[in-house]
């Protein structure tokens, strides 16, 4: 049996044309960018390159933390009037992402909850 569902693409311009037609406004409701300076960040490559040396690539490891806000709203919305901002919910997670530097294991996720006592 096959399948009647039909896969829909929309391009950039078509959303541009179907929002200003509707007078509908993309926008972010809330958010800010941090940077960080490119010298210190050049600075801090080269002493790590200078303290893994001596390492191999299979026993030099990277672990990132990510906050997953599993409660959040989105942050970009698409609407005909002004959206008032709302208090981000703050219910989160941390996730670690882990693996060496060669690429030949990778560590499993591990989440990092809040609870005191967790069930």
């Amino acid at each position: 049996m096959r399948s009647r569902l039909i896969e829909l693409t929309f391009s950039k311009g078509w959303l541009y044309n179907f929002q200003r037609r509707h007078n509908l406004k993309s926008g972010r409701t809330q958010g800010e960018a941090g940077s960080a300076c490119a010298a210190s960040v050049d600075k801090g490559r080269v002493e790590l390159r200078a303290r893994i040396v001596d390492y191999e690539a299979k026993d030099v490891y990277n672990l990132d933390e990510i906050a997953l806000y599993y409660c959040k709203p989105p942050s970009e919305n698409i609407s005909a009037e002004p959206i008032s901002g709302r208090k981000s919910d703050k219910k989160r997670r941390t996730v670690t992402v882990a693996g060496n530097a060669d690429g030949s294991e990778q560590l499993p996720l591990l989440f990092v909850g809040s609870a005191v006592k967790p069930r």
